[in-house]
């Protein structure tokens, strides 16, 4: 009886260091009634409830800015708020709620202006949990406006930035 008590511990152990080894377990235990912030994350867009890209960087041209978090929340559903800041001036405070969950996905986003910015998770409380900082770049240069370019005399011509118009555009 006592050798299979040991036997059925050891298999389970083992089990439970292939499922760590897998990936399976990679996510901590929450404890009952406690929040965990899993992402946050700064995108160009949300499709499918889900942040499109993760960047630190934007241009006016992008026109929006986007805050995604996802929180396993075991307790009862809070508030938190997004703080947006351009510079050292507050732009925005967008509060949201938070549910229960273990994957609660919600965001906030901005209309850009050029400059650097910082975004604030901060809780009910005012405390800050979390900080991301960014920086708007001004207008792209069109591509195709019209430039001087050393390689090719200074002459003015169409096409990519400094790349001579013969390997942009091949002649034949």
């Amino acid at each position: 009886m006592m050798r299979l008590t040991r036997n059925r511990i050891l298999s389970a152990a083992l089990a439970g260091a292939g499922f760590v080894a897998c990936g399976l377990a990679s996510l901590p235990a929450v404890a009952e009634g406690s929040m965990v912030v899993r992402d946050f994350v700064l995108s160009h867009g949300i499709e499918g409830r889900e942040p499109i890209s993760n960047t630190d960087s934007f241009h006016v041209e992008d026109r929006k800015a986007f805050a995604f978090v996802r929180i396993h929340n075991t307790g009862a559903p809070t508030t938190m708020s997004f703080v947006w800041n351009h510079g050292e001036r507050h732009h925005a405070t967008v509060p949201v709620t938070i549910g229960t969950s273990p994957g609660w996905r919600t965001w906030s986003n901005i209309k850009l202006q050029a400059g650097d910015w910082h975004v604030k998770l901060v809780d009910g409380g005012g405390e800050v949990l979390l900080e991301k900082a960014f920086t708007v770049g001004p207008r792209m240069a069109d591509p195709m406006t019209p430039m001087a370019s050393p390689s090719n005399g200074g002459q003015e011509m169409r096409g990519p930035r400094d790349i001579p118009a013969s390997v942009a555009y091949p002649s034949r």
